[in-house]
């Protein structure tokens, strides 16, 4: 040996390789936190989560209760006929002739036969009976059905005589309302020219 250190070049390439294949390849495990995509949604929900007072049954206790949903009142119509009758329709009407200028007018809902010149019957259907003027006009309507929509009739006479003619009454309408009642009861008294100045 001449005492110089000679120094073998080493392909660190290869050298790198080699101790790749001659150690096992580990498995490294996954990073334990995961980057999640936060939409723009979450980001206004999050805030509000975060605020939200919580309850106790004492608080809720003493919440005051949501107020119920107001129901629409049924209508005069659907209420029993009788009762409709009396307590809208014979009132609807004295209101109706008052405004006419019948102020004297007198109705009454009874049930008897009818009473009709060369007609005899014991059989009793509601009528409602208006008369005025001392009871010198009268005027009645027949609810041969007992309801709204079933066969109506209507006679007239003066003088407290017995009228002798039945007529038919709202045959064609198809919805009966209590407007449409007392309407076409004036426009009936009115085709009699008993109604303003007539």
């Amino acid at each position: 040996m001449d005492g110089i250190l000679r120094l073998t070049p080493i392909n660190l390439a290869e050298s790198f390789q080699s101790t790749l294949t001659s150690q096992p390849v580990l498995s490294l495990p996954r990073p334990l936190i995961r980057r999640e995509r936060f939409s723009v949604q979450w980001l206004k929900i999050l805030p509000a989560v975060a605020i939200a007072p919580i309850m106790t049954e004492t608080d809720k206790a003493k919440a005051p209760a949501a107020k119920a949903k107001k129901e629409k009142p049924p209508a005069p119509e659907d209420k029993p006929f009788t009762a409709f009758m009396e307590q809208d329709f014979l009132p609807n009407l004295k209101t109706a002739f008052t405004e006419a200028g019948l102020t004297d007018m007198d109705l009454a809902f009874v049930k008897k036969p009818v009473d009709l010149t060369g007609f005899s019957s014991s059989t009793a259907y509601w009528q409602v009976e208006g008369q005025w003027q001392q009871g010198t006009r009268r005027f009645n309507l027949y609810w041969f059905d007992e309801n709204l929509t079933g066969q109506k009739g209507f006679s007239a006479t003066t003088y407290d005589s017995q009228p002798s003619t039945l007529e038919s009454f709202m045959i064609d309408e198809r919805k009966v309302t209590l407007d449409l009642i007392v309407l076409y009861t004036l426009q009936r008294i009115n085709s009699e020219k008993w109604l303003g100045r007539n």
